[in-house]
């Protein structure tokens, strides 16, 4: 029988491996953006999303449904084991993307947003929900990509990958990675 789907073809096996490649793009997106954001969270005056923030988040929901999709793809094609760290870091990536799509459509939304004509007015106006909901939510999705990188990270490199090279640490031995 003929493959039926792109991924029945190999194409899956091929995008999947891409998933270490394009992963790193829209976390580093993704916080940066929230970093300015928070920054920004001083300022009473900030009403809409930064340029940058606006292309960041974009750009991250894109790379981030990649992302997703490529993992997804990668630990069906390599054999990963089915553990608790892969179930919460393959739903919570999609979990990000997602989130991720939607805090870009709230940054498109607060970008646009019509400001009153009257300068005093505007001084007096508070930020939008929209531009609340989107500056929380792009810090929300931080936390949750760094967690969920996290995961992905002990998946390959063994349980406290990050631990075990802190200074004083009682474990010197380098950890064996796992497969994939």
């Amino acid at each position: 029988l003929a493959p039926t789907t792109l991924a029945d073809a190999g194409f899956g096996k091929f995008f999947g491996r891409f998933h270490p490649i394009v992963i790193h793009f829209p976390i580093a997106l993704l916080i940066v953006a929230a970093l300015i954001e928070a920054v920004r969270l001083l300022s009473s005056k900030a009403r809409r999303p930064t340029s940058f923030g606006l292309i960041a988040v974009i750009f991250a929901a894109v790379f981030g449904v990649l992302s997703a999709a490529s993992g997804w793809l990668n630990a069906e094609h390599e054999g990963a084991e089915a553990t608790t760290d892969l179930f919460l870091h393959r739903w919570l990536g999609v979990s990000v993307a997602g989130l991720s799509v939607v805090l870009a459509a709230t940054a498109i939304l607060a970008a646009i947003r019509r400001e009153p004509a009257d300068q005093l007015e505007l001084e007096e106006l508070p930020p939008s929900r929209t531009f609340a909901i989107y500056r929380y939510g792009l810090i929300v999705a931080a936390v949750l990509v760094a967690f969920t990188g996290h995961l992905g990270g002990e998946l390959v490199y063994g349980d406290g990958y990050l631990m075990k090279a802190w200074p004083d640490s009682d474990d010197d031995a380098k950890p064996e990675p796992k497969p994939i």
